[in-house]
């Protein structure tokens, strides 16, 4: 789930190059408002923070709330790659 662009200060080359990603690897990307709900209790499942200069963050921590550390985006990111 990713909040929609238009509620984003800018679009994201990132955010698009990942979402471009995900969904070509199969994954279900969902595009709508995120409330504090949704990461927050046992609903989330862990979360990125993407940003084209300091990259992909994993959080592991909101609001005290330890969150899972998921590697399901590393799968589409090898860092090695960018070497070429």
């Amino acid at each position: 789930m990713t909040p929609p662009v238009r509620s984003l200060a800018v679009a994201g080359v990132l955010r698009q190059w990942v979402l471009e990603r995900l969904r070509a690897k199969g994954e279900v990307v969902v595009e709508r408002a995120v409330s504090i709900e949704d990461i927050s209790g046992n609903r989330c499942k862990g979360f990125y923070l993407l940003n084209s200069v300091i990259g992909v963050v994993l959080v592991r921590n909101f609001a005290g709330q330890d969150l899972p550390a998921d590697d399901g985006l590393a799968t589409i990111f090898n860092p090695f790659d960018l070497l070429e």
